[in-house]
């Protein structure tokens, strides 16, 4: 496999919010590729990336599918899970995904706050915290592991 281009990969269809995680992103020192469909995550995705934002409720693009599919291919990465529908879908897709062994940094019901957005990528990208976000097989806490951030 080729070396990796960017350390941050973002799955989102809104403009808005697609530049705001890239400003803070690359403040943060990350390289960022953007996709909004699934046919452009299949032919960017890779196993080295460490931190995937995810947007659950996107018209195209079904989130938990993709959680299931990061967990299928063993995926290392943090995820940053956001959405701007219901609170109840971001904690089940966070214990869903927590439960697959999938390290979740932080879930944002939008719209969140910058500071918000900011410390949940940084979380993401830091490789100790990400050991310890990482549910053990046998973890039956793991479960409920999840929690809703943001909100107005």
């Amino acid at each position: 496999m080729g070396s990796l281009n960017y350390s941050t990969l973002v799955i989102n269809d809104d403009s808005r919010a697609v530049n705001r995680i890239t400003e803070i992103a690359s403040a943060l020192g990350e390289s960022v590729a953007v996709v909004d469909c699934r046919e452009s995550f299949l032919g960017v995705y890779t196993p080295e990336v460490r931190c995937i934002v995810l947007e659950l409720s996107m018209p195209s693009f079904c989130g938990v599918e993709v959680i299931r599919f990061l967990a299928e291919t063993n995926c290392r990465a943090a995820l940053v899970l956001t959405t701007d529908m219901s609170p109840d879908l971001l904690r089940l897709a966070g214990k869903l995904a927590t439960a697959l062994g999938l390290a979740v940094a932080d879930s944002l019901q939008a719209p969140y706050e910058q500071e918000c957005l900011q410390s949940a990528l940084i979380t993401a990208t830091d490789p100790a915290a990400v050991a310890r976000l990482r549910p053990q097989p046998a973890d039956p806490v793991a479960m409920g592991a999840a929690t809703v951030r943001g909100g107005r």
